[in-house]
């Protein structure tokens, strides 16, 4: 009954990104104002969900790990992955085109 926090979501859309056969990239970006908030076991997730535009930080430059995630971020969260998944796609397909 729980909400879930932004950083377990994180780690929720890693695996299913990893089960699914999508590349998530690292962050360049460096670390969030609040790093030392993020779970060990939930760093490396929302570094990748960073790295690969399916989440971001907020204005302040902080995570907020251990808030709960909104509808309207879980919803953005699910277009960004679903984008992914589109430019995927559309790669493939040039990619099997041009043999």
């Amino acid at each position: 009954e729980d909400n879930i926090t932004r950083q377990e979501m994180c780690a929720v859309l890693a695996r299913f990104a990893a089960w699914r056969g999508y590349l998530l990239q690292a962050s360049l970006q460096g670390e969030f104002a609040d790093a030392d908030e993020i779970a060990v076991w939930a760093r490396e997730a929302v570094y990748l969900c960073r790295g690969s535009g399916l989440v971001e930080g907020r204005e302040d430059g902080k995570f907020y790990p251990n808030d709960p995630v909104t509808r309207a971020e879980l919803a953005q969260m699910l277009y960004n992955l679903d984008q992914m998944q589109a430019e995927r796609e559309e790669k493939d397909e040039t990619t099997m085109s041009s043999c």
